[in-house]
Formats: C-alpha cells, sequence, structure tokens
C-alpha cells in the first residue's frame, strides 16, 4: 500500500485478465523524480472481494503498488494502518473487506501474492496461540512473523518404505509368540529396553509427553470435560505435526512428508470453542431452525471437515459448513468455591443434560441429581 501514489500500479502485464494497451505511453512521475512510461491499465481483483481499476502497467516497477487515496474514493471505504497490520473498512457497512500485513517497512495486501492458510487472516497473538494448540511462543513467531510481538499398511503405500526396526516399552502384547512370528516374518528387528529403564525409549516417552502437556493445554483453556481427552490428543498431534522441529533443522514434518500439500487445509480454529453446524436431518421441516450449537474439538482425518459435538442430538458431526465463535466457550467453569470432585461432576452434567432432560427447558443446579 502507498499513501503517496496517485494511481495502482504494477510491472507484471500477466496479472491482468484483460490488457488494454496504451497508443501512446504516458509518463508517470515516481517518488526520486523521475519519469517512467505506462504502456497499458486494466482492472485486476486481487481478492474476492476486492476489485482494482485503472491500474497503470509500468514494465520496469519491481513492486505492485495500490494507491490508498484511490481505493478509498473507489470503493467507498477507509483504511486503517496497526503496527502489523492493516484493515479495510467498507464505510457503509463497516464490514471488513480486505486485510494487510506489514514486511519490512511495507504493508502487503493478502492474497495479492500466494501465502499460507495459516497466515491467511488477522488475528491476535492470544488467538493464533490459541488456535495452534499452544505452541511455544518463539516458535509461533516464526509461523506467523506478523506476531513476532509475541507401522501400518500406509507407511508403505504413503512413502514407498518399510519398516525396519520396532522399538516398544515391555508390554506383554509385543512379547506374544503371535506378535514375534510376524516380525520374524516380516525381517523386522525388534527392540525393548531393559526393566525399570524408560530413560532407554527417553524420544517416544518424550514425544508421549508433549502430546498430553498441549492435549491438557487444550482442555484447560476452554474448560472442556476429561471425557474429550481423545480429541484433544488428536488434535495435538494434528497441530504439533504441523509445528517447525528442530529436530528436522526447523522444518515442518507435514510438509516434509507432503511437500506438495498445503500445511492447513482448513483454517484452524480454537479447540473446545462454540462453533454452529448446518442441521441436515430430513425430518426437519422447512421453518425448523436449520443450526445447531456444537462444540468444535477436532478435525476428521478421514474427510476435509471440522468434527463438532453437539449435546443436542449426542453425536459428532464433520462438517466444512462450521460457523466459528472462538472466544466463547462452550463450557464454563463452575464457582470457584467448588471442589474438584464437584468440577468434574459439574462438567459431565454440563455435557449429559440435554441428553436426559429432552422435554425439560428448565436448567437444573450442577448439584441436582442426574
Amino acid at each position: 500500500m502507498d499513501s503517496g501514489a496517485t494511481n495502482h500500479m504494477t510491472g507484471n502485464p500477466n496479472m491482468f485478465s484483460s490488457f488494454r494497451s496504451h497508443k501512446a505511453p504516458s509518463p508517470i512521475t515516481v517518488v526520486d523524480g523521475s519519469t517512467c512510461s505506462s504502456v497499458g491499465s486494466d482492472i485486476i481483483k486481487p481478492t474476492s472481494s476486492i476489485t482494482l481499476s485503472s491500474i497503470l502497467c509500468l514494465p520496469n516497477l519491481a513492486f505492485n503498488l495500490i494507491s490508498v487515496s484511490k481505493i478509498t474514493k473507489d470503493l467507498n471505504c477507509c483504511v486503517a494502518f496497526f503496527s502489523d497490520h492493516c484493515l479495510f473498512l467498507d464505510l457503509k457497512t463497516m464490514q471488513v473487506i480486505g486485510k494487510g500485513y506489514i514486511s519490512g517497512d511495507l504493508y502487503i495486501l493478502y492474497e495479492w501474492e500466494p501465502c499460507s492458510v495459516a497466515c491467511s487472516s488477522i488475528v491476535s497473538p492470544f488467538e493464533a496461540h490459541c488456535r495452534l494448540g499452544h505452541p511455544f511462543l518463539p516458535l509461533l513467531n516464526k509461523l506467523c512473523p506478523q506476531f513476532q510481538n509475541i507401522s501400518s499398511l500406509d507407511f508403505k503405500t504413503q512413502f514407498n518404505a518399510s519398516v525396519r526396526t520396532l522399538r516398544s516399552d515391555n508390554a506383554k502384547k509385543y512379547m506374544s509368540e503371535l506378535f514375534q512370528s510376524y516380525m520374524r516374518q516380516h525381517g523386522i528387528l525388534y527392540q525393548s529396553p531393559c526393566v525399570d529403564a524408560p530413560s532407554q525409549n527417553r524420544v517416544v516417552e518424550r514425544k508421549n509427553r508433549h502430546l498430553l502437556e498441549t492435549a491438557r493445554a487444550l482442555l484447560f483453556q476452554m474448560k472442556v470435560p476429561k471425557q474429550f481427552w481423545a480429541d484433544a490428543v488428536s488434535t495435538s498431534y494434528f497441530l504439533i505435526n504441523r509445528m517447525q522441529s528442530s529436530v528436522l533443522d526447523g522444518n515442518v514434518l507435514y510438509s516434509v512428508l507432503f511437500s506438495n500439500n498445503s500445511l492447513f487445509s482448513m483454517e484452524p480454529n480454537v479447540f473446545g470453542s462454540t462453533c454452529y453446524d448446518r442441521d441436515v436431518r430430513p425430518s426437519l421441516t422447512k421453518l425448523a431452525p436449520k443450526g445447531v450449537k456444537c462444540v468444535f474439538l477436532s478435525y476428521s482425518h478421514l474427510q476435509k471437515g471440522y468434527r463438532c459435538y453437539t449435546t443436542e442430538l449426542g453425536k459428532y458431526l464433520v462438517s466444512t459448513d462450521v460457523v466459528f465463535s472462538e472466544t466463547t466457550p462452550f463450557f464454563y467453569a463452575p464457582p470457584i468455591s467448588t471442589s474438584q470432585g464437584e468440577e468434574d461432576e459439574w462438567l459431565v452434567y454440563q455435557v449429559n443434560r440435554t441428553l436426559t432432560e429432552q422435554s425439560d427447558d428448565t436448567l437444573r443446579s450442577p448439584n441436582s441429581s442426574i
């Protein structure tokens, strides 16, 4: 964005959907006083909600420049500049129609150039921290620079590789003759640690600890009951696999394995937050409410969708047609004076209240029997 430019300008003619050449080059005076020639102009749509008209094409221009004065007049909007981003607001509806981020000393419009989905929306550092599973803050700074102020068949078919060595603890299931026979048949070397020596499995033990610490942070953040621990762990490894790893010299595990895939096929959202899914039950009438209140719990690994749980229907829903209220927790904490045992009972009550009181609209107190 350029507050001193009188026209939008670009040096790349390939950005135009249609190009209108000028019969005679039009002289353009740039900031250093020198003169360049415009060879044509037309319309460019850098984002789905912003259309820039009369953009001049200057072949030797190194940057795409958006004139702040021209865009505010053409789109009847205002531009609000902040320390790490900027917003385009429609003056009539006061809705955000465009966003930009700061790179060096320049404000750059999102979608004008390709960017990762993880950083494709303006959010606060706290919200990004919650969405990504509370990662170590220096890691968050690397992932999102604008927040610097804060053994299966799949293994063979997906990666064209085979298991050479399997290491586990001393669980009896790994010591059975059936399992050992399978290992010998496939030429897999099996290793186990000495008795009472978990340090020999320190790599996997540390990773298990990392998963559980992340899962606990997700549960505590939005007061999600412990009965959803499996969803918290599932979300944890989904997010951890998309974080930079010091073991991989700062690379992302998912990108190393699937280099052609987008890091996030869906935008991450805050675990345990309130969301609203579309109710597609065929029994609904035309005048019945079409939305159902849910809690966001994980990302589906079988479908491209968010995995949400609704207490109203008592089941999980997988959908991309979800509206999130990320600052609103689905579960609410009990009073501070409540003991630990009462808190657990209260949380279970929160989940099951609609299943046990289908016909009663009056919410009973947390201490009532269920």
